[in-house]
């Protein structure tokens, strides 16, 4: 299942939202991560093996200190990891992830709305570098001359001549009027 398709219903709930968003973000995040391990691993096997802060004694002068002399300390092989995480394309939660300058690149979510019937309409997408682009609702067209048959007309009108008039009523029972000609066809009156 992916989270580029979710549920938008009131203002109220974007907070939740958004906290689902970060959420799939971070688990892209950490998947990205686990692949390139994985790819590094598969690529050189003893490479965990080797590591000398890793598997050095308690006396070497090599053991990881993680705030030396208030400095940080760079993992030994955090170079190969990074450089890894950059080749990485897999297909996450939130799209393909892309990593440029520590920022997370090239993702989308598609937002959706479920309508009365139950079915998910699209009704944006959010982007990494545009943000929200909503989608505008297209009015139905109608077709022209088109109406409906199962439906009875009522039309209201003023008796005039020329536009509106009278037939004989036994001459014409059915049809007591007579319509201006030329608007006749298109309100599929008949003679």
């Amino acid at each position: 299942m992916s989270i580029q398709s979710f549920l938008i219903v009131t203002p109220v709930q974007h907070i939740g939202l958004a906290n689902l968003a970060k959420a799939a973000l971070m688990y892209d995040a950490a998947q990205v991560l686990v692949d390139a391990i994985l790819r590094l691993v598969r690529k050189k096997p003893d490479i965990l093996r080797g590591l000398t802060r890793r598997n050095a004694n308690l006396n070497s002068n090599n053991t990881l200190d993680c705030n030396p002399q208030e400095k940080y300390s760079a993992y030994e092989i955090g170079d190969r990891i990074f450089r890894m995480t950059k080749k990485t394309e897999l297909e996450g939660l939130t799209g393909f992830p892309k990593f440029e300058a520590g920022h997370r690149r090239n993702f989308t979510l598609q937002l959706m709305e479920m309508t009365i019937s139950g079915d998910m309409v699209k009704i944006g997408t959010w982007y990494d570098y545009k943000m929200l682009v909503p989608i505008v609702a297209k009015p139905a067209i109608k077709i022209p001359g088109h109406y409906d048959r199962n439906k009875t007309y009522i039309v209201l009108t003023v008796e005039e001549a020329h536009y509106i008039m009278r037939f004989d009523p036994e001459l014409m029972a059915n049809y007591p009027y007579l319509a201006f000609a030329s608007i006749s066809p298109n309100c599929c009156w008949k003679r």
